[in-house]
């Protein structure tokens, strides 16, 4: 279940910051391509961070260590 909140998650931040990203290409349309080239960038990160580190940890691939 955790996973898959992550998941939702990782997709929702995704789409917020692509949105933000198509609001500052209509603001300076003289640096589109460069907002376009971060967006992109944004936009995996956060899928990687949100959903995929998640899904890792509940298969055991990565092991966080014993809070206490």
């Amino acid at each position: 279940m955790k996973a898959t909140l992550r998941v939702a998650m990782g997709i929702g931040a995704g789409l917020v910051a692509r949105v933000v990203l198509d609001a500052l290409m209509l603001l300076f349309p003289d640096h589109s391509w460069l907002i376009d080239v971060v967006g992109q960038l944004l936009v995996a990160l956060a899928i990687v961070w949100l959903c995929l580190i998640p899904v890792f940890e509940d298969y055991g691939v990565i092991r966080q260590p014993d809070g206490g």
